[in-house]
């Protein structure tokens, strides 16, 4: 006959039973909310606002990103591509980080009800993959406007100490956007956007939250300068209502684009975010490549 503590030494999750006190009405799985608030900043980030003339150039890169505050610690790269189909009007993007370090303090760790009281280690993160298309181009004081449709399949895994949600997420966005050189502002362009973002919440259910941002853009001969205030609001209001200040700065030189960027969450998000990244420029219709 095995013991009950027998039986309890063999259980994965026996520390966090004692540590929460389970009394056993539902799985431990059940109590992670999977909202942007209560895992980590890979599991639904808040979508930025693309550019809505397209483009035409073949871009790739490579990125290292740093998370920290309020207890969690998060490192990964992220790999990306972006294809322009048809020039300026419709493009494919896909986006990956591949795996994720991380380290929650024993509060954040609690709070978030993850499992494994170490609170440390990898996990594999998520991809993401998007079709834009432009609906009208801009004309004077018209701005551009495009729409997007994004997937993000189960790729991201550790549900059990709330890293990623472990199931498939949505979003969809109108966004908009174009230069103010019709005012006599020479070198300033402006976006906005506006759209959905569904994901499976673990219960057979799903939270529908909205998303939203404006951004605000100075270009020079080979910098540029940008800064986007985004946000998500869902309808369960347990941290699925981040808000997030965004900017980056980057450096153009012949088919290379250096950026450097940073994010403060006002709410339900990671507080800090550093991103350093290398960008690789192609033009298809060039064959010279001269930029």
């Amino acid at each position: 006959m095995i013991q009950p503590q027998a039986l309890l030494a063999q259980d994965d999750w026996a520390w966090w039973k004692n540590q929460h006190r389970w009394p056993g009405d539902r799985s431990p799985l059940e109590y992670i909310v999977r909202t942007p608030g209560r895992m980590g900043p890979n599991a639904l980030p808040i979508p930025g606002i693309p550019d809505p003339g397209i483009g035409y150039r073949t871009r790739c890169w490579i990125a290292g990103s740093w998370a920290g505050g309020k207890g969690d610690l998060t490192l990964n790269p992220e790999f990306g591509v972006f294809f322009p189909v048809l020039k300026n009007r419709l493009a494919l993007e896909a986006r990956t980080n591949g795996f994720e370090y991380f380290r929650m303090s024993p509060e954040t760790r609690d709070f978030r009800m993850a499992k494994d009281s170490i609170g440390k280690g990898f996990s594999k993160s998520e991809t993401h993959l998007s079709i834009l298309a432009r609906l009208w181009s801009e004309s004077n004081a018209r701005p551009s406007c495009s729409i997007s449709f994004s997937v993000k399949p189960t790729t991201g895994k550790n549900l059990e100490n709330a890293r990623h949600i472990n199931a498939p997420a949505y979003s969809f966005a109108l966004f908009s956007g174009g230069k103010l050189d019709w005012l006599g502002v020479s070198g300033w362009s402006y976006r906005a956007q506006i759209g959905g973002m569904i994901w499976q919440k673990g219960d057979n259910a799903q939270n529908d939250a909205w998303i939203y941002g404006v951004g605000i853009s100075r270009s020079w001969t080979r910098f540029n300068a940008s800064i986007q205030w985004l946000g998500m609001h869902g309808y369960t209001g347990l941290g699925d209502r981040p808000q997030v200040l965004r900017c980056a700065l980057a450096y153009a030189w012949q088919k290379w684009e250096l950026e450097t960027g940073g994010q403060y969450a006002f709410r339900d998000f990671v507080p800090w975010m550093m991103q350093a990244k290398l960008v690789w420029k192609w033009n298809w219709a060039d064959k010279t490549n001269s930029y």
